[in-house]
């Protein structure tokens, strides 16, 4: 079976480069896929901006757990995306939102400000 990688899905088959809701429930590859939205990151580069994105992060050793806290602080401290909701039961959920790019603002917040 053929594999690609997220960037080339989005670019050349989906042909968006805004995504208004990304969920992911991958099954582990979460951990390489979140930091790719890092401020710079491929998502940067590839002009893809999602503005809101849904994902669980499984459990996993305590490698993971590290790699799993460093990729959440890197998000926070970009400062592109608020937390909304954060919590844990078997796998972490979290839901964030792009407070940073015009399209996901004006969609998701201009309209408490008029």
């Amino acid at each position: 079976m053929p594999h690609i990688d997220i960037i080339t899905f989005l670019t050349k088959f989906v042909k968006e480069s805004t995504i208004d809701q990304f969920l992911m429930d991958n099954e582990g590859p979460e951990y390489d896929i979140l930091p790719m939205m890092a401020r710079g990151a491929e998502f940067d580069r590839a002009g893809i901006v999602v503005c809101q994105c849904n994902t669980e992060v499984h459990n996993a050793d305590e490698v993971r757990k590290r790699r799993f806290l460093e990729i959440i602080n890197t998000i926070i401290d970009d400062g592109r995306y608020a937390f909304m909701v954060s919590y844990a039961t078997v796998h972490h959920r979290f839901f964030f939102i792009n407070i940073e790019h015009p399209i996901c603002v004006e969609k998701y917040f201009s309209r408490f400000f008029e």
